[in-house]
């Protein structure tokens, strides 16, 4: 009889993981690539698409996945990863570093006439010359990061958690119920950057990291008084660091993530749409565009609908009506916004305003619905 399948939380659309056995998971997609693929393959394109089943096979028997396609897809990549990780780690420690000489084969069950063609492949001209460039590419990342095995997930878990909790003392400081205090939104990408290569006491993780953070500070000011206006990927992160982004990626996000599978932005009044990713929060200015919450999607032959949520919150109480005062549903009529337009000039109506109001944090959700 098989044992308990171990939960984890996994993003149904990134195959994102998070939650207590989030470290875990990713240290045993690691094992699985390690155990089951063989060093020489080149890349994980020539793997064998038996041994990819059996890797996914694997992974649903001992934890609690939903079995599709995208996540199956999704979680494969990040199995991708560590087995490119693993071979970098045997050439790094075991061929050029303080293991030169020694051999792993007990230790990682590798077989010992692989080994040794695995160190002629990576002993290879042509291999270390493509080593060399990867080198040279490496030395241009002048502002590391500090991130944990976790990423930017565990980043953004352990911050949600934080402010959830301050979020909470503050209600209570003012004697309000905790019950008003939903998950707060994670940070836009700019903040999670900085916080990304933050020491604990407080210094960046380089000088480069610095000038950067600062040129983000100053753009996050000049963003809240209206002299700076994101717009699109040209936002606050990418402005600062003065290079444009990879086309299919999003910058910290994570593994698996890229822009195609949902990068919505915004400034005031604007929806710009793609396909809907729920963790990249990319609009950062005025009442709406702060973030953007995809929760479903239906296609039908004649017209498209799509609803969705809006979180949005503020510093101050007083840039609010006053008929939001209070924590309830207001209608249409009495929203503090009727209507966006999406990339297809497309009109988004207002349907639904629900707020609550934790004091110093104004949260807005916001029920559009396409017509």
């Amino acid at each position: 009889m098989k044992g308990q399948k171990i939960e984890i939380d996994v993003d149904p659309n990134t195959g994102t993981t998070s939650g207590p056995n989030s470290v875990q998971f990713a240290s045993y997609l690691g094992t699985l690539a390690r155990d089951k693929i063989n060093i020489l393959v080149p890349s994980w394109k020539e793997v064998p698409q038996a041994t990819k089943d059996l890797i996914w096979q694997d992974i649903l028997e001992v934890y609690q996945i939903e079995d599709n396609a995208i996540l199956r897809e999704k979680i494969l990549q990040h199995v991708s990863t560590r087995f490119r990780q693993y071979k970098f780690f045997l050439t790094r420690v075991w061929i050029n570093g303080k293991q030169k000489g020694n051999s792993p084969c007990d230790k990682y069950n590798i077989d010992p006439e692989d080994w040794e063609k695995f160190k002629q492949v990576r002993n290879d001209p042509k291999w270390q010359a493509i080593r060399e460039k990867a080198q040279a590419i490496q030395e241009h990342n002048d502002a590391p990061n500090l991130l944990s095995r976790g990423g930017y997930g565990l980043l953004v878990t352990n911050y949600s958690k934080n402010e959830l909790k301050r979020l909470k003392e503050e209600a209570i400081k003012f004697v309000a119920s905790q019950d008003v205090v939903i998950d707060p939104p994670p940070p836009p990408c700019h903040k999670l950057w900085v916080m990304a290569r933050t020491k604990s006491s407080g210094e960046m993780s380089s000088e480069s990291a610095n000038q950067i953070a600062k040129k983000i500070n100053e753009l996050d000011e000049q963003a809240s008084q209206g002299s700076f206006v994101p717009n699109g990927r040209q936002d606050i992160l990418n402005t600062a660091l003065g290079r444009p982004e990879h086309p299919g990626r999003v910058r910290t996000a994570g593994v698996g993530n890229q822009v195609s599978e949902g990068f919505l932005v915004g400034g005031v009044g604007a929806v710009e749409e793609t396909n809907a990713w729920p963790r990249v929060h990319r609009g950062e200015e005025g009442l709406v565009g702060v973030a953007y919450h995809a929760l479903a999607r239906a296609h039908s032959e004649r017209r498209r609908r799509v609803a969705f949520t809006t979180h949005c919150w503020h510093d101050s109480r007083d840039t609010l009506p006053l008929h939001m005062n209070n924590p309830r549903t207001v209608s249409k009529a009495n929203a503090p916004m009727v209507a966006f337009k999406n990339s297809a000039e497309e009109t988004l109506e207002v349907k639904e305003v629900k707020r609550v109001c934790v004091f110093s944090c104004e949260i807005i959700t916001v029920h559009i619905m396409e017509i």
